[in-house]
């Protein structure tokens, strides 16, 4: 089995969310998600290297909003990758990260190592 190539870790999640591309708004599931990006259930509608806006509702009253790049779609999933996010949406994220893994200073600390090297 080959090295693990992610740097941040996944946590299962099962969200509401709504993937926009343009103005046309797809309603998914998110079954994973880290500081990177999501990986939710997929549509047809979704092209691989299509940017799109992803909003995450956490709550009735909570959305938060991610920009952000599809990379990979197949018959049940698709993968995005968060490209911009405002403070608010980044601490949201990385709470629900903490949450779910259950160890925030392993997240802290993959914070502190660069994303690309």
């Amino acid at each position: 089995m080959g090295k693990e190539k992610r740097k941040r870790t996944r946590v299962p999640v099962g969200f509401e969310a709504a993937v926009s591309l343009g103005e046309e708004k797809i309603d998914v599931q998110t079954l994973n998600i880290s500081l990177n990006g999501i990986l939710c259930t997929t549509d047809s509608r979704f092209l691989s290297g299509e940017k799109c806006l992803v909003t995450l509702t956490l709550n009735p009253t909570v959305k938060v909003i991610f920009e952000g790049k599809i990379l990979r779609v197949t018959p049940s999933e698709t993968a995005i990758a968060f490209s911009a996010m405002n403070e608010e949406s980044f601490i949201h994220l990385k709470k629900i990260v903490e949450y779910n893994y259950g160890d925030a200073d392993k997240i802290d600390r993959e914070l502190a190592d660069p994303l690309f090297s």
